[in-house]
């Protein structure tokens, strides 16, 4: 059974319509049950394997890191032909990217932000809403899954800065 008590500083009741949604507490309380509890999120998974988890369809991690990056050749055309095509988009954020660490334990504020890190939280994953065209440069938009703390668009070609992987995956059948 799935028990009422959330993780604190992780998903919050997201407003909708004038109503708060809880789903993404529910759907967060359900995968930490089925890990093993709300101290194995985020410990030995990686988003792929989240994604498979959730949608039962196989999702590809590729290493944005020095020098595997090199082989996976992840082009701004690939990630426009995966957003066009349906297809759910994750970026890890690196560690020590000297962006927001989280939430203080004491306050629950959070914690500053240099302004470099683009309001990124640090390892921690996003997911890909859409791309724009800026001054003829392309960012990415992405959404926080905690439902706050939403990231400013970020530079694709600073996209090796930030991350460390990006996971595709598929939302329905093709």
């Amino acid at each position: 059974t799935v028990d009422c008590a959330y993780v604190l500083g992780h998903a919050h009741p997201r407003a909708g319509d004038g109503r708060s949604e809880v789903w993404p507490l529910v759907i967060e309380k359900a995968f930490a049950k089925y890990v093993g509890g709300d101290d194995k999120i985020g410990r030995g998974l990686d988003s792929s394997d989240v994604m498979t988890l959730l949608t039962g369809r196989k999702a590809t991690q590729i290493s944005l890191s020095w020098p595997r990056r090199l082989g996976s050749g992840y082009s701004e055309a690939r990630l426009q032909a995966a957003l066009h095509d349906g297809k759910i988009i994750v970026l890890n954020t690196k560690i020590g990217i000297g962006g927001i660490r989280g939430r203080s334990a004491d306050t629950q504020s959070e914690l500053p932000l240099p302004a470099d890190a683009h309001g990124l939280v640090e390892g921690h994953a996003y997911f890909v809403t859409r791309t724009e065209q800026r001054n003829g440069k392309t960012f990415l938009q992405l959404g926080n899954p905690w439902g706050h703390t939403q990231p400013d668009g970020i530079p694709l070609d600073e996209m090796t800065t930030w991350f460390s992987s990006i996971s595709v995956g598929l939302t329905h059948s093709p």
